[in-house]
């Protein structure tokens, strides 16, 4: 079998030491778009379709035009640009693909979850060709990562009950933090978290398009969604602290009615633009003030929005004024712990944010926008629409959801690691020499011997799959 993975220059030496230790014996090899990387110079094939006519570019017959527009509606990045040039990108960079993958022709594919249209069109032409695409997520539960590519929850073993009796406790603990919270408290967790973020975020428009020039790769995908900084002002960021209230929890304390508390997500983000299904519940900076109109016109609600750490002062300019001047919506700073929002108020809203999960293990109910892959159950609400969106209010007003049993809370957990591969997936700075990292990677890879079949077979019948054997699940070439 040749076991392929899909790699960015930051994650090549994880998934070389990662398909070595996984699958030995078998043939190995690396793609990606990034120009020389790779066994196949999929970045040459790119550059040379882009110079073609549109007229002469085609797309397969099994893509649709109602599928391109869907690529390009979850990518922020061909969001921002018109919609022939996206078009564009989207039929060059899917016609590299299928050379690649025609040359290459692996059995197996590995890659982060999903974040980019390059990765869209890549899953999509694999399960086109019954390759089953591996996503890779850390998951919120530390020493686990989430087998996913899109968000989708994919159940392909039994959890023991010591593993979900440990996870209910990790998650239970007021200090509880997911694995991907604690990287954003370390990049901007202290008091000068706005001036670090504009000072990195600012000079991105300039220096991503000059890095791209200078290495012969200017519509590198990483290059041009870098330089779409999120950072509008620089004002805004210094003073930042100025949109928050000091205050918060002496008026939600003294609020006789219902309590909504809110925690933003970051945005343009993969679980945002990736693990909702619904396309008109994906654009969150539109989408959040419907919500919040609805909320508040029941005065009865006080609504609590707390700011997500890697957000904090790089939302668009105005996105706060938006908020702070009504009377029964309150601005958190992201330094308040979750753990206390979810205790001082009645309901959570959220959109795929692991405080829903947080929240529906404590016992309080939750509304989501779509439905989270842990959304399963009694405690929760899942709005489907806009238009449910924009009757958020009535529709929570009917929740009548008693605390959670020990037996809801187990349903929950047993349900989200049942998608997962034991082993934490830190790609990044991979280093052979970190004892730490290598006994991550060495879980993950006792975990993938063991279940990456049974999870193979959990993807060929969630993709549609005519069998599994279609997707060599029952290949006996490594047992």
């Amino acid at each position: 079998m040749k076991i392929a993975a899909y790699v960015r220059p930051w994650s090549k030496c994880y998934y070389e030491y990662f398909l070595a230790a996984a699958f030995p014996g078998q043939q190995h090899c690396l793609l990606s778009d990034w120009k020389g990387l790779g066994e196949f110079d999929w970045s040459s094939s790119f550059y040379r379709l882009f110079k073609l006519p549109a007229n002469q570019l085609h797309s397969p017959y099994w893509l649709s035009t109602s599928d391109i527009l869907e690529i390009i509606v979850r990518s922020f990045l061909l969001r921002s640009m018109s919609i022939v040039e996206a078009m564009h990108l989207v039929r060059c960079m899917s016609s590299a693909i299928s050379e690649m993958l025609d040359y290459v022709q692996p059995d197996l594919l590995f890659s982060p979850a999903i974040d980019s249209y390059v990765m869209d069109l890549l899953m999509r032409h694999c399960v086109h060709r019954r390759i089953p695409y591996c996503g890779m997520l850390p998951s919120p539960i530390t020493g686990y990562t989430r087998i996913t590519a899109v968000g989708e929850q994919l159940s392909f073993r039994d959890p023991s009950d010591l593993e979900i009796q440990d996870a209910i406790r990790l998650v239970s603990n007021p200090s509880f933090s997911p694995v991907d919270l604690r990287e954003w408290m370390k990049m901007y967790g202290n008091r000068n978290v706005s001036l670090k973020r504009a000072l990195r975020e600012l000079p991105k428009p300039y220096y991503f398009p000059l890095v791209g020039f200078l290495r012969g790769d200017p519509r590198n995908y990483h290059y041009k969604a870098s330089a779409e900084t999120a950072v509008s002002s620089i004002s805004q960021s210094l003073f930042v602290d100025r949109f928050f209230d000091n205050n918060w929890l002496d008026r939600v304390r003294s609020w006789s009615g219902t309590k909504i508390y809110i925690p933003l997500q970051a945005f343009p983000e993969c679980t945002t633009d990736y693990h909702v299904d619904q396309l008109d519940l994906i654009d969150f900076h539109n989408v959040l003030p419907r919500l919040v109109d609805s909320l508040c016109a029941d005065e009865n609600n006080l609504v609590c929005i707390k700011e997500h750490p890697g957000m904090q002062g790089a939302r668009p300019a105005g996105f706060y004024d938006l908020f702070r001047h009504r009377h029964n919506v309150v601005l958190v700073s992201s330094g308040i712990p979750a753990s206390v929002l979810i205790a001082e108020t009645d309901v959570v809203v959220t959109w795929t944010g692991t405080g829903g999960l947080e929240a529906a293990i404590r016992g309080k109910p939750v509304v989501t926008i779509g439905k989270p892959y842990y959304s399963v159950g009694m405690s929760f609400l899942n709005l489907t629409n806009i238009q449910e969106v924009d009757n958020a209010s009535e529709l929570i007003r009917d929740i009548f959801c008693e605390t959670p049993s020990a037996g809801n809370k187990y349903e929950i957990i047993k349900h989200v690691l049942s998608g997962t591969f034991a082993g934490e997936y830190r790609f990044i700075r991979f280093d052979k020499t970190d004892a730490d990292l290598i006994y991550d990677i060495e879980q993950l890879v006792v975990s993938t011997t063991k279940y990456w079949k049974s999870w193979s077979q959990a993807f060929a019948k969630h993709y549609g799959f005519n069998s599994a054997k279609e997707c060599l699940v029952n290949s006996d070439v490594l047992d």
